[in-house]
């Protein structure tokens, strides 16, 4: 039937936009509704219409609407919602729906254009500042820096500031622009160091956003170095960072073949990484300028094996004498550093996994694993010249089995097991006198220590006998700091207070560890304080303009008298003004009946920079199409940090009825608003349903004997004849969810999505089923997540119905099942692609010109003449295996075939069928997944059935097909294949659900799937062969050696708008480059 519905946007529209419009501003829209050309009014019972609002893809949550007698026009007022990236011109689209009377469900729907128009609240945006370090001694005359820089509505200026090595600064205010991007030469850049840049730009609106980068004027030094004294030539690995950042400058590797290597660095300070011997060390701020003096007195310009390992492994570490406090050795590590003498600290990892391996664990106490420090070895002899002391930081990591400690010298290191109670003891000699009066004829043996008598006695530690050694910890530490909140560019102090608990003096260090040691700074890393006394230092928080939006996590450390406090600190950095929320809910009971209670719980989360807000919450229950809401209910909250609670609904009294509900959740704040989502089932007690109704009965007649026995069987044969598709199906047994799994749709009757696993397609899939069953828009689903997934689709058509690809989904059909399957409206959308009409049966292809991720190739065969399919296909397969591909088990093309059953002997075909038949035993092997759509799937021989490992069929009234599924898998699934709903299908892989078939629903597709009108077609046509046409001049041109750079660009976007059908945009593009490349007629 014809409904005709009509949805027109009155105001505001393309040419009369409304603006200036600010996050939650009420917008007024004017709407007229008719059906059958007369107005729908608000007291007409039988269209009554309910309104959906997007603007800029966004839900406009409707705020009022009302219907105007005179002008016969609705006024609908919708608060205008946060869009992402804050765009500036928006589509406004109106959806009205009518919700009651026999036309109840139909929809009408209409778009302006750029009809919301946005204030501008987003400052420009900066990409890609290039600048390159130069050589001191080339004498360049400048540097080019170059950055690209876009805004909404219009750029204002653009400037740099450079922060020379000195101190000073230089700002540079002229620049030229190329292809859009912004080009400053920085004039005589004669003095050697790092020169930090800085883009800043402002847009009409006078925001101002800005961004850095960096680049080294430097001297070069050759750095030497020789690994034939390493033991079995170990590998090094050098990686040379900008210091305090991870941007890495130079990074160097040795092979296992003992020589010198010569390498090019810098005179600056590196952060510098070394991994040896499965160890990392990591000098924080080493000066490679000092570096060259202490080896050369001057300022040389090499460097020469400025440090040396060695390792120790577990099998020799007993040339290493630890103190008695010790035991089970691990392992030695000698740092032999010769030049690198200039630096803060180093941070040195020791991993002994290999070690802990081949020891017996039985024998170890891995917790108490410390690192020793030689006070002074001698490389030469491998002597330790002074006494072990062990470090008191440093605590191993169980999970990595590796060791870690900040250090401010080098030395060698060894890995044991702390043991105080193998510490030795002096007791009285034998030759010892006694003294007089007492004490048996054997003499004094001592006294041994007794545990628990309130002293900490010889032979008593803190591990032993803790209730009478344990020391009062010995400072305690006092700070605000904790929870940090900053926007980029600020910074703040926090006072940091340790107090003495003990009557002597001690020495107290500070360490910052995580993340936020790029912001936090201490104002001193060691205090020393009085018995009994506070000292108070402070702490600089510091957030770079540079800095990225996010949650930062670390440590500081407070260590004395060999114990530590750690003080976690967290660091939030957002954007000035912006209040953010993250709200999450989970139903609890998931199913419940009519007069039982919902469970759900709420968890929300303060992710933006305000340490409170006030939030509104709004509850929902509606039905599972969201046209109809059950009950809601409101309720105000504070939340500071984190908020979780459970709400529990009675649910007799909202008078629900069995069925899928969703439960919508909205918190608005700070003019923000966020929902979440979830369904759950209200379903009848068993006693309630028609099972738990018959049970009595049915004991009834088991007790009265073998009548009632086959009473009920005849009973459950009648119930499984009306069930639509069979179940149960093991969903553990079936493709599951993963980062590259296709989502296809939903399992038949059920809410549980369905998925395809990429990696089946290469062993192909044949989808089957009567005209109009919806076998192509199910093999289209299948190639838009292909496409999604950036894998290139080649299309073969013989009905130009796969040309919709480059429009978007505008059949009110398929929209209206959007909802069905979490879908948005706004949703729908183009693909890239390009259309070529076959015409001759013996074309070529040349492959490697349509292998673009993401996008689709749909060569049109409808022009063909009878017969002339069956020669185009084996000429399609032929270029295939002409291309010289690679091998691959991931999905690397997919290659659809429409029509197939015109392949078959008995419609013609002939020579297309067995190259097919070659195709499915040779094209998985390259990674390459046929698609192949056929009415009829019975007559293909095993040589092609065979090698298809995934079958679909659709609704079918071919005999062939129903007795092949009634032979294969049971009468039971040959009756329910003729009745299947469209869109429906029938999976069956061997490797799922034990082999037996289970039914899916396919979703409806994100594009038009019908193909574009011929006019489309002709236009399409036209411009491609323009293109075609243009793109040959292009590269005449550039074989001539000119410059092209700017045709490419515009060439680039004319494609991708015919791609995307757009051709007006197209025309644009393709009419410049004719008039510029004087081609115009050609």
């Amino acid at each position: 039937n014809i409904v005709n519905l009509t949805i027109d946007i009155i105001s505001p529209n393309t040419s009369n936009p409304t603006q200036p419009v600010n996050v939650s501003d009420i917008i007024n829209i004017t709407v007229n509704a008719t059906y059958n050309s007369e107005p729908i009014n608000d007291t007409d019972s039988e269209r009554q219409l309910s309104w959906v609002i997007t603007v800029g893809g966004e839900t406009c949550m409707l705020a009022n609407s009302s219907y105007n007698n005179i002008t016969g026009l609705w006024l609908l007022q919708c608060r205008a919602p946060q869009i992402e990236g804050n765009p500036v011109y928006n589509n406004l689209l109106v959806n009205g729906t009518i919700s009651s009377g026999s036309l109840q469900g139909v929809s009408c729907l209409d778009e302006e254009e750029n009809a919301v128009v946005y204030n501008d609240c987003t400052p420009p945006q900066i990409w890609n500042i290039t600048v390159n370090s130069v050589n001191y001694f080339n004498n360049v005359q400048y540097i080019p820096i170059s950055t690209n820089v876009t805004d909404n509505t219009n750029l204002s200026s653009v400037w740099l500031k450079i922060n020379l090595p000195n101190g000073s600064i230089d700002y540079l205010y002229t620049y030229t622009i190329n292809s859009g991007v912004f080009v400053f030469n920085y004039i005589n850049p004669n003095l050697p160091g790092e020169y930090v840049v800085t883009v800043y730009s402002n847009d009409t609106y006078n925001q101002t956003n800005s961004s850095s980068s960096w680049f080294d004027v430097y001297k070069p030094v050759q750095f030497e170095f020789n690994n034939s004294y390493l033991s079995d030539n170990s590998t090094v690995l050098f990686v040379f960072y900008r210091n305090g950042t991870d941007q890495i400058i130079h990074s160097f590797e040795t092979n296992t073949s003992a020589e010198t290597y010569n390498w090019t660095v810098r005179k600056r300070v590196y952060d510098l990484k070394i991994s040896v011997y499965n160890h990392t060390l990591r000098f924080y701020n080493l000066n490679i300028t000092q570096s060259v003096i202490s080896q050369w007195s001057d300022d040389g310009d090499n460097l020469t094996n400025p440090v040396r390992f060695k390792n120790i492994p577990y099998q020799d570490v007993g040339i290493i004498s630890l103190p008695t406090a010790t035991k089970n050795k691990v392992l030695g590590f000698v740092i032999d550093n010769r030049y690198f003498n200039s630096f803060s600290y180093l941070n040195l990892l020791l991993n002994y996994s290999y070690e802990y391996n081949n020891l017996d664990p039985s024998n170890l106490n891995e917790q108490r694993f410390r690192i020793y420090v030689c006070e002074s070895w001698d490389f030469n002899t491998s002597n330790c010249t002074g006494s072990w002391e062990r470090n008191e930081l440093a605590t191993p990591d169980i999970q990595t089995h590796t060791i870690s400690a900040n250090l401010t010298s080098t030395s060698a290191f060894a890995i044991a097991e702390h043991c105080p109670e193998c510490a030795t003891t002096e007791t009285p000699s034998s030759s010892q006198q006694t003294p007089s009066g007492g004490g048996s004829s054997g003499g004094d043996q001592g006294i041994s220590p007794v545990c628990g008598n309130g002293v900490c006695e010889a032979g008593e530690n803190e591990i032993n006998c803790p209730q009478d050694c344990m020391q009062e910890f010995p400072f305690s530490i006092k700070t605000a700091i904790g929870d940090i909140r900053m926007h980029p560019g600020e910074n703040a102090t926090y006072p940091f207070y340790i107090t003495n608990n003990l009557n002597k003096t001690i020495r107290a260090s500070l360490s910052i560890s995580g993340e936020i040691r790029n912001f936090l700074t201490l104002e001193r890393s060691f205090v020393q304080i009085l018995p009994n006394q506070t000292q108070m230092i402070h702490i600089y928080v510091y957030v770079p303009e540079s800095a990225s939006t996010g949650t930062y996590t670390g440590t500081i450390t407070v260590s004395s008298e060999k114990k530590k406090l750690e003080i976690p600190v967290t660091l939030r950095v957002s954007l000035k003004g912006a209040s953010m929320l993250s709200l999450a809910v989970d139903i609890i009971t998931e199913y419940v009946t009519p007069d039982g209670e919902l469970r759900f719980s709420v968890d929300m989360k303060n992710t933006g920079i305000k340490p409170k807000l006030n939030v509104s919450l709004s509850y929902f229950i509606k039905d599972s199409e969201m046209k109809e809401t059950i009950w809601k209910s409101n309720e105000s909250s504070e939340l500071e940090d984190v908020l979780t609670f459970t709400k529990t609904l009675k649910l007799n009294q909202t008078q629900i009825k069995p069925g899928t509900y969703i439960l919508e959740v909205i918190a608005e704040f700070d003019s923000r608003m966020v929902k979440s989502i979830k369904t759950f089932n209200v379903v009848l007690s068993f006693w309630e349903t028609p099972a738990g109704r018959l049970l009595p009965w049915v004991s009834l007649i088991v007790v009265l004997g073998i009548a009632g026995f086959f009473t009920r069987r005849k009973y459950i044969e009648w119930k499984l004849s009306k069930l639509r598709y069979l179940f149960p199906v093991d969903y553990n047994k079936l493709p599951r969810k993963s980062e590259k799994a296709f989502w296809i749709g939903k399992i038949a009757e059920t809410n549980v999505d369905a998925w395809i696993d990429p990696k089946d397609l290469t062993t192909h899939i044949i989808v089957a089923g009567a005209t109009g069953a919806g076998k192509s828009v199910g093999a289209s689903v299948i190639v838009e997540e292909a496409l999604e997934k950036k894998i290139p689709v080649i299309v073969f058509d013989p009905t130009a119905q796969w040309t919709g690809f480059v429009k978007a989904c505008e059949d009110v059909n398929l929209l209206r099942y959007y909802p069905v399957f979490g879908m948005n409206r706004t949703e729908a959308r183009p693909y890239k692609g390009m259309i070529f009409e076959v015409t001759d049966p013996h074309l070529r292809i040349d492959l490697k010109k349509y292998m673009n991720p993401g996008e689709v190739t749909v060569f049109t065969l409808n022009k063909l003449k009878p017969g002339e399919y069956d020669i185009a296909v084996y000429n399609i397969i032929d270029c295939v295996f002409e291309y010289p591909w690679e091998e691959s088990a991931e999905l690397k093309l997919i290659i659809v075939f429409d029509e197939v059953h015109r392949l078959l002997e008995k419609y013609g075909g002939r020579g297309g069928y067995v190259a097919l038949e070659k195709a499915c035993r040779e094209f998985r092997k390259w990674g390459i997944g046929i698609v192949m759509c056929s009415q009829v799937l019975a007559d293909f021989k095993e040589a092609i059935a065979g090698n298809v490992l995934t079958e679909v069929q659709l609704n079918t009234k071919s005999i062939s097909d129903v007795q092949k599924v009634k032979n294969k898998y049971g009468e039971e699934y040959a009756k329910r294949i003729s009745r299947q709903g469209i869109g429906v299908g029938m999976f069956h892989n061997p490797k799922y659900n034990e082999g037996k078939p289970y039914f899916v629903h396919f979703r409806p597709t994100y594009h038009n799937p019908h193909k574009i009108t011929n006019e489309e077609m002709e236009i399409y046509k036209q411009f491609a062969k323009k293109i075609e046409i243009i793109e040959k001049t292009i590269n005449d041109l550039k074989a001539k050696g000119k410059d092209t750079f700017d045709f490419e660009l515009e060439l680039k976007l004319a494609k991708d708008k015919l791609k995307l059908g757009r051709f007006r945009m197209a025309q644009i593009y393709i009419t410049s480059l004719e008039q510029h490349l004087n081609i115009k007629g050609k």
